[in-house]
Order: C-alpha cells, then sequence, then structure tokens
C-alpha cells in the first residue's frame, strides 16, 4: 500500500493546520484532532503516515503509537528480507528449533515488554500481508503488556511480533537508532 499523508491532505484543501490535524485525526478514527507534531510526523515520515493508517482498525496500537511518536531519526534504512511464505515456513522452523535447543526457556516480563515497546516504536511494524502471515497472526489488540502488537508483524523478517519477542532466543533484525552493536530491542547484535 502506497499511502502518505500528504497524499491526503493535499495542498490548499484546508485552509489552516487546525483544519489538517482535524482531518487527519478524522482518517484515523479519532474523535478530535491529532496533535500538530503528529500531523508534521506524518507529512516527513512515509513509513509512519502508513502505521497510523494501518492502526485505524487497532485503537490500541493507534493509541499507543500517538502517546510514542517515534523519531525520524531512528529510522535506518534496512533491507528487508524475502518475504515469500516459502522463507516465512523455513525462518519460523529455523526459530522454533532455536527455542528447542535452548530447553523452550521462556522469555522474562522484563524482555517481553522492553522488546515491545521497541517494536511499538518501530517503522517496521506493519498489518499481516502474506497469507502465511494472515492465517498465523490471530491475536487481537489487548492493552496489557506482551499483547499491544496483536497480530501485527515485522516488515523486516516477517515474523509475528506478539510471538518473537516471547522467544529469548530470537533478536530484532533492525540496529539500534542510537547504539552500535545493538538491536533496535536493545540487545547485542548475535
Amino acid at each position: 500500500m502506497s499511502f502518505a499523508a500528504s497524499d491526503i491532505l493535499e495542498e490548499g484543501k484546508w485552509s489552516s493546520i487546525a483544519e489538517q490535524c482535524a482531518a487527519l485525526g478524522e482518517m484515523i478514527g479519532l474523535e478530535a484532532p491529532v496533535a500538530e507534531e503528529v500531523l508534521r510526523l506524518a507529512l516527513r515520515s512515509k513509513r509512519f503516515a502508513q502505521q497510523l493508517l494501518a492502526s485505524r482498525q487497532a485503537p490500541v496500537w493507534r493509541d499507543y503509537l500517538l502517546k510514542n511518536l517515534p523519531s525520524v531519526d531512528d529510522d535506518p534504512e534496512v533491507e528487508a528480507l524475502p518475504l515469500d511464505n516459502l522463507n516465512l515456513i523455513a525462518r519460523g522452523s529455523k526459530a522454533l528449533l532455536r527455542w528447542a535447543h535452548s530447553g523452550f526457556l521462556p522469555a522474562t516480563e522484563e524482555m517481553i515488554s522492553r522488546r515491545e515497546k521497541a517494536c511499538l516504536q518501530c517503522f517496521h511494524l506493519r498489518p499481516p500481508e502474506k497469507t502465511l502471515q494472515k492465517i498465523v497472526s490471530t491475536a487481537k489488540f489487548v492493552d496489557e503488556p506482551g499483547e499491544r502488537t496483536g497480530n501485527l508483524v515485522c516488515n523486516l523478517c516477517g515474523c509475528g511480533v506478539r510471538n518473537k519477542l516471547r522467544l529469548p532466543t530470537e533478536s530484532c533484525p533492525a540496529p539500534h537508532p542510537k547504539s552500535e552493536g545493538y538491536t533496535r530491542w536493545g540487545e547485542e547484535v548475535r
């Protein structure tokens, strides 16, 4: 899907910033205008605008996005892995094998919470697009630790985020925006 707030907020259609904020708020299912800061970020970042539009059907995710605005500087260019169904199956199988070799160790609540917070602020969080992702990702959005990502997937690795953040043997494919040698999850690159 190719969407940017600028595609809809056409120049000259509204006479004021307040009207543009109200229009964007309505587009994403709010009963009130978005903050001016949200509008400006959506106009600067196509990825953030896409996330806002996708979050219309998931108020928990939308509200989290609005309260935890990502920085455009936090959006490093990272090459996405091929996301066909065969690659998704292979990657999922390898992840389960790594977890089995660890003795099925569970992730700690602190680890799940830290990872989830990083994912919710990441530009690569998306609704599922591939058939396999849609079949596997059926969780609803719930405003509880470990459940806020609902059925969203990572655009870089294709994983269902809600499940991946629970596997201590897995890592985030995106580099940390400020700490070299660490993933976005704040863990050392493996």
